[in-house]
């Protein structure tokens, strides 16, 4: 991606984590002084727009993280670690990729978002779920429990522990707003 969208990206995830999903406009993204001397290109005139450039730089961050850990050749119990310590530290350093991917509301009110959130919701169940039936097969995971179940209690898990995190990423933020009372 080119460092206009790149500069876009980063100011969106900035005014998403400030203002929250809901009062996102294209108006204070134009405004965030990242944005101000350049404006916003012509394919981004909506929120959608932004929505969906968010999108799918997380499926492309999220699609390099799984090819350098594949890549490292690890166990399949190293492996699993590996992927839920980056995914943990990426939406640490990127809070807005959390609001945006489990948003509730979000993938309904586009089609391209629903779309593109079911894609990486997909790919993230499909790798996990190979991930532990290998480990299976290696006799690294010894467990009875169905592939697909534990796939989804272990899905399910993580988005349980990433919304405590936005939480305190918001509780954080808010926090910060309070004003030192002097005497």
């Amino acid at each position: 991606m080119d460092s206009i969208t790149e500069t876009i990206i980063e100011a969106a995830g900035k005014a998403i984590f400030s203002y929250g999903i809901r009062n996102f406009t294209i108006e204070s993204l134009a405004g965030r002084p990242e944005i101000k001397g350049t404006g916003l290109p012509p394919h981004i005139q909506q929120k959608e727009d932004v929505f969906v450039l968010l999108l799918i730089k997380f499926e492309y961050e999220l699609h390099k993280m799984v090819d350098s850990i594949r890549g490292q050749a690890l166990s399949p119990a190293l492996e699993i670690e590996s992927l839920f310590r980056n995914l943990s530290g990426m939406f640490r350093e990127k809070p807005y990729y959390l609001a945006i991917i489990f948003d509730s509301e979000l993938k309904e009110q586009n089609k391209k978002t629903k779309e593109i959130i079911a894609r990486i919701k997909g790919r993230a169940e499909n790798y996990l779920t190979a991930l532990i039936d290998r480990g299976k097969k290696e006799k690294a995971f010894l467990t009875a429990e169905n592939t697909k179940t534990l796939t989804n209690h272990i899905l399910n898990s993580f988005r349980f522990l990433m919304n405590d995190l936005l939480l305190y990423a918001e509780l954080s933020k808010n926090l910060k707003m309070l004003k030192p009372y002097k005497n």
